[in-house]
C-alpha cells in the first residue's frame, strides 16, 4: 500500500517522496515510488517541485487542484500575467463569437468550457502540439485572461480529454451543431470523416442527390 514518507533534511526543511511497502521473505522494506519535493502545507497536502511547481496531492484523490488560497495568494505560484502574447487569441475569439456554430462548443462540458477553448487555442495558434507545453503557452497568453477558470496541468488535461470523448457528450456536440447550421428547417446534413483515407488517393464526390428522401451518395477514389 502507498503512503508518502517525509524526510527532514539538513536545511531544515522538510520533503516528501510516495513509497510502498515491499516484502522480501520475512523481510519487510520501502520501495521508492516518486519525488513530491518540499512540503509547503503538510495537512492540506501541499508540496512543490521544481517539474510542477506548486501542486497538491493526497493519497485518497491522487493529483488535484489546489485550494483558492494557494492558487491566488501572491508570491505562491502565481506567474507574471501582465507581459501576455494578445492578438492572435484576441482575433480568434472575436471570430469564433461571430460564427453560428459556437452554440455547439459551448454545449460540449459546460462547466469546463474555458479548458475546452484554452486547448482548442493552444492547438490552432501553436506548432507545439504536445499537451505538455499548453500549460506554458497558457500562461504567456492572453487566453489566461479570456479562459481564467480553464485546467490544463498535464494531469488535468489527461482527465478531461476522457470526458469530452464519452460517446454523450458526443451526441450533445452534433445535435446542438445541426441545431445551429439548419435551425428549426427540418433540413439534414452529410458528414463525410476521410482522415482514414490514403494521403496519396483524392476524393472525388460526384453526385448527391435526394429523391423521395433516398440519399445516394457516389464517390470515386483517383489514384494522386
Amino acid at each position: 500500500m502507498a503512503y508518502i514518507r517525509y524526510i527532514t533534511k539538513g536545511n531544515k526543511r522538510e520533503y516528501a517522496s510516495l513509497a510502498s511497502s515491499a516484502r522480501d521473505g520475512k523481510q519487510v522494506g520501502q520501495q521508492y515510488l516518486g519525488n513530491l519535493g518540499l512540503v509547503v502545507d503538510k495537512e492540506n497536502g501541499i508540496f512543490k517541485n521544481r517539474e510542477l511547481g506548486l501542486f497538491r496531492y493526497t493519497l485518497e484523490l491522487g493529483y488535484c487542484d489546489l485550494p483558492d488560497e494557494y492558487a491566488q495568494e501572491p508570491g505562491r505560484g502565481e506567474k507574471e500575467r501582465l507581459i501576455l502574447d494578445f492578438g492572435d487569441s484576441y482575433f480568434l475569439w472575436e471570430y469564433m463569437k461571430a460564427q453560428s456554430f459556437m452554440p455547439a462548443l459551448q454545449a460540449v462540458l459546460p462547466s469546463q468550457s474555458d479548458t475546452l477553448f484554452s486547448l482548442l487555442f493552444f492547438r490552432i495558434l501553436t506548432d507545439k502540439k504536445a499537451c505538455c507545453h499548453a500549460e506554458t503557452w497558457y500562461k504567456g497568453n492572453y487566453a489566461s485572461l479570456l479562459f481564467p477558470r480553464a485546467k490544463i496541468r498535464s494531469q488535468r488535461i489527461s482527465e478531461f480529454l476522457a470526458a469530452v470523448g464519452a460517446e454523450d457528450v458526443q451526441r450533445v456536440f452534433f445535435r446542438e451543431y445541426l441545431r445551429c447550421l439548419y435551425e428549426d428547417g427540418g433540413a439534414a446534413g452529410i458528414l463525410i470523416d476521410s482522415s482514414g483515407l490514403p494521403n496519396a488517393s483524392n476524393l472525388s464526390v460526384t453526385q448527391i442527390s435526394n429523391h423521395n428522401g433516398d440519399i445516394n451518395l457516389e464517390a470515386r477514389l483517383l489514384q494522386g
